[in-house]
């Protein structure tokens, strides 16, 4: 919008000012449709609080089937780590609410849900893969065009090995399609492959129905009530007037918090550090549920494959200490008050993360050079998590061991080492930054 301030950062200007830029022209109503199901991907661009993109995913998903060809929609209103979540939606497993609820939708979202749930339930329907796009947490301005290449390399790993001549359907918001935007991060990806844009409701269409074309960009407006202005502000009355926020900490923000804290001490990005093609650490994260919420505590265990004794189990170590962690469902249940355990068992989730422990999207590429370096992580970390049995193991010198091995060898830098010792309790730092020194200084 003209008057919005994020409207001038850079990213979203240089959309602002291709559109203006493109010779449209008059084109039949049918044609964006027709050039979309001819085309390998296409891209509808979405003002998140109006319906149109999710109503042109709709024809198109319906045009494709028609013409017998294989898809996949790919939608940015999802993170790839409630994959899970969507999956167990679409076997029919768990209801449109619950979905919403374990996506985090109306937290990390927040636009309207009954569009795209229409969109899952159509592509339910035609049985077409759902691809579950972002990559959390979003960040501001400044990660749109990261999140660009984390979009373009998610599709191709899910291309990669989905039927010949399946048909890609993305709704993103329409800042990342400009044409250096996501569409140049898509054409590096898949160079010769045919990409169509399909821009909605933009505020310089003339006025009518009609649709416009710019070579293989188009234009479809899609008329509602008061328009974007009206739309937006339903949007905002809505974040403004819902219920209060609870008197507690959310625990899914406590947790997140914590484990990007840190990964921040040891100089990890979770959205940057892949673990797999496709698949980032920041995908890995788990499952967030609060001490009331039990019943959903219990179905999430046993959907991960827990027994029933390990559900007692978990169940009864969070009435114990206040926090639980269980890897194989990727499900961490926490008390916000008792903040040391849901520190504590916010580490162990790193731990095995960053070890390659946990089930389902924890494994390494292989021959990685990061799979150690990842491993070693994992021991710094465990140190000032439980320091009593890691000492008792030994595992300071073995880790200092690790690092020194993997610092000579040239692929850690001798700062990044340091910052990584140092990050630990001062009484094990110094023991570790000495066996570090006399390791490198030693032939062996």
């Amino acid at each position: 919008m003209r008057d919005d301030p994020v409207a001038r950062f850079p990213y979203l200007s240089a959309l602002a000012e291709e559109i203006a830029s493109l010779a449209w022209r008059a084109c039949p109503a049918g044609a964006w449709l027709a050039a979309a199901a001819a085309a390998d991907v296409v891209l509808l661009g979405e003002f998140h609080p109006l319906p149109g993109a999710c109503r042109s995913a709709m024809e198109l998903l319906r045009a494709l089937r028609g013409a017998g060809r294989p898809a996949v929609l790919a939608l940015e209103a999802f993170a790839a780590r409630d994959r899970r979540h969507l999956e167990r939606w679409l076997a029919r497993r768990i209801g449109g609410g619950e979905l919403r609820r374990r996506v985090r939708w109306d937290e990390e979202w927040g636009y309207p849900w009954a569009p795209v749930l229409r969109l899952l339930s159509l592509a339910r329907d035609l049985e077409v893969a759902v691809l579950p796009l972002d990559v959390l947490p979003r960040g501001g301005g400044e990660s749109l065009g990261f999140r660009d290449r984390v979009f373009s390399a998610r599709l191709a790993a899910h291309l990669a090995s989905a039927p010949p001549g399946t048909g890609a359907v993305i709704v993103v918001g329409e800042a990342h399609l400009a044409a250096d935007h996501l569409p140049r991060a898509l054409r590096e990806e898949f160079p010769g492959r045919a990409i169509v844009r399909v821009f909605h409701d933009l505020e310089t269409d003339p006025p009518g129905p009609g649709p416009r074309r710019a070579g293989d960009s188009f234009s479809v407006h899609r008329p509602v009530p008061g328009g974007r202005r009206a739309a937006l502000g339903r949007v905002h009355a809505r974040w403004l007037g819902g219920e209060p926020p609870p008197p507690l900490a959310d625990p899914g923000l406590l947790v997140h918090e914590i484990a990007l804290a840190s990964l921040e001490t040891v100089g990890i990005d979770p959205r940057e550090l892949a673990v797999a093609p496709g698949t980032w650490l920041a995908d890995l994260f788990p499952l967030v549920l609060g001490d009331g919420e039990r019943g959903r505590i219990r179905r999430a265990l046993r959907e991960g494959g827990a027994t029933r004794e390990e559900v007692a189990a978990f169940l009864e170590r969070l009435d114990r200490s206040g926090a639980a962690w269980h890897p194989g469902a990727r499900v961490l249940a926490a008390r916000p008050r008792r903040l040391a355990a849901v520190a504590r068992e916010t580490g162990r989730f790193l731990v095995d993360a960053l070890g390659g422990r946990i089930d389902g999207l924890g494994e390494f590429r292989p021959g990685s050079p990061w799979k150690e370096i990842r491993e070693i992580l994992a021991e710094v970390l465990a140190v000032p998590i439980d320091p009593g049995p890691a000492a008792r193991a030994g595992s300071g010198a073995g880790t200092a061991r690790r690092l020194a091995r993997a610092f000579l060898s040239g692929r850690l830098p001798a700062a990044r080492v340091r910052d990584w010792l140092l990050a630990l309790p001062s009484r094990d730092a110094a023991a570790l930054l000495a066996e570090l020194e006399e390791t490198a200084r030693s032939p062996g």
